[in-house]
């Protein structure tokens, strides 16, 4: 296994929501020119700052790439994007290409006026697209792996803060609480008083529980299972004990938990703190009246939880009509191109393809509207 690199010096750990919040808003106003933000899975990092970037630069002010995009997608993208901050989030996906490497390391100039180009000819450049261009964009990039990070962008911490999120299972617990869109009471709970065997926190762990249980299985053995199955049994020995109020009330509480760690077979004092600091390291500490307290707020989604809904509804019509706009091909066609308005009608229905492919659904939409008027105009001549 690779050795992780050490931290940025001046990197910050950031353990809360709240401060993560503040930080993301500072971006959106202008404050930085570049924020880097890694954590692990699950614990919104993506979601955080598309929602503050969304109501403080509204829905069009800034740029979102996400996954995995050829350099000269990338390009493209960032041409559009190259007067508003834009949003690089999953960049494990993009870094995976030199080109984008290249591309990007511009942008993450300290200058506030940073030049990009294309080296090479394409027919794309004969139209409305530069071979170069000037960006005065700010960059938040967000990624899981730092050492992928810092290998592939090249002294990034240097140009901006680099935050590392690393909530406890209890903030991740209590923000879940707060958020008012997980609608299981009962899961809640459940993972609440099973909070202790929690060293990855993660929403996802709460969404799948409920998952279990709406498809009628034994969800509370599952996600037992499933809390077990992801932890070196000795450490999961470490936070049953941890967990076991019976040791507080003795005068030496951590002498007894030891001494109980090396019966289970877990092995010896060294060992016993070796895990117990990984775990709180991890999921932090707590007490279970502090769990207990914690209470699920009524599940109310928000504005832009329905208009993510509506626009789910929008992309799975426009997938529909897709499929129908293309039929199979004519055993008898031969291979001979259409022509006139046929033929045009066949190149939209081909651009709008490929912009749900790329998920343009707005530019896909709106070449949806056209091909239903050249249907409707060319109708009578049975194309």
């Amino acid at each position: 296994m690779p050795q992780k690199k050490p931290l940025p010096r001046h990197s910050l750990v950031v353990r809360r929501y709240d401060e993560l919040r503040q930080l993301v808003r500072a971006f959106a106003l202008g404050m930085y020119e570049l924020l880097c933000l890694l954590g692990g899975p699950g614990i919104g990092k993506s979601e955080t700052v598309r929602r503050i970037m969304r109501e403080v630069l509204g829905p069009t002010g800034w740029g979102l790439i996400t996954g995995k995009h050829t350099p000269l997608d990338l390009y493209e993208r960032l041409y559009r994007f190259r007067a508003v901050s834009i949003l690089l989030d999953d960049l494990d996906d993009l870094l995976r290409r030199p080109d984008n490497v290249v591309m990007l390391k511009c942008l993450c100039e300290t200058s506030p006026v940073k030049t990009v180009q294309w080296g090479s000819n394409h027919p794309i450049f004969n139209g409305n697209l530069p071979q170069s261009f000037e960006s005065v964009s700010r960059l938040c990039l967000i990624a899981n792996d730092w050492n992928h990070l810092d290998r592939n962008i090249a002294a990034v911490h240097d140009r901006g803060p680099v935050v590392f999120f690393q909530p406890s299972a209890l903030e991740v617990h209590r923000e879940l609480a707060e958020a008012g869109w997980f609608p299981n009471e009962e899961v809640f709970t459940f993972i609440g008083q099973n909070l202790f065997l929690v060293n990855e926190p993660s929403f996802r762990l709460y969404k799948a529980a409920y998952d279990h249980k709406r498809a009628g299985l034994d969800w509370r053995d599952i996600t037992l299972r499933t809390l077990e199955n992801c932890a070196d049994p000795k450490l999961v020995l470490v936070a049953k004990l941890l967990s076991d109020q019976q040791y507080d009330a003795l005068a030496t509480p951590e002498a007894a938990r030891v001494q109980a760690f090396a019966a289970e077979g877990g092995g010896s004092r060294a060992t016993y703190f070796r895990y117990k600091n990984d775990l709180l390291a991890r999921r932090g500490t707590f007490r279970a009246s502090d769990v207990a307290a914690i209470k699920l707020r009524p599940s109310k989604p928000d504005l832009y939880y329905l208009a993510l809904l509506e626009r789910r509804q929008q992309i799975e019509q426009l997938r529909d009509e897709s499929d129908r706009d293309f039929p199979p091909p004519r055993p008898d066609s031969g291979g001979v191109p259409p022509r006139g308005d046929a033929h045009r009608l066949s190149q939209l229905r081909r651009e709008m393809q490929a912009a749900i492919a790329k998920e343009e659904y707005e530019r896909a939409a709106r070449l949806r509207d056209e091909i239903r008027q050249l249907e409707l105009n060319s109708g009578d001549r049975g194309l």
